[in-house]
């Protein structure tokens, strides 16, 4: 997978605020979504089922709630992850995923 870089991360999910987070189709309805902080480097977000029926299960729902964005209403295009073989590089999305992952532990935890 190394060598595939960022081509091995599948497609690129579709909406503004999502479009640089790619996703990994891996056995039966998983998935893993991943982004890339720099042109060298790559984050696993989330892993889990791509499930319709159990939102509260569905890795995409779980993103939405993580980002704080509600569910896109254009359709899914799935551009590939790489374009000219440059992974989509967003700097900030790490440290918005790290501040808002903490801001849910917080708010469950007082619930």
């Amino acid at each position: 997978m190394e060598r595939r870089g960022c081509a091995a991360a599948g497609y690129r999910l579709s909406g503004a605020a999502v479009e640089r987070i790619c996703s990994l189709k891996l056995r039966d309805n998983w998935r893993m979504l991943v982004f890339f902080p720099a042109e060298d480097e790559v984050a696993i977000l989330l892993v889990g089922p791509h499930d319709r029926e159990n939102p509260g299960l569905d890795v995409y729902t779980r993103l939405y709630e993580l980002l704080s964005i509600e569910v896109p209403d254009e359709e899914h295009r799935r551009p590939p992850c790489c374009a000219d073989g440059q992974p989509p590089v967003d700097a900030e999305l790490l440290d918005g995923v790290i501040d808002r992952t903490r801001e849910l532990t917080r708010e469950r935890r007082r619930a």
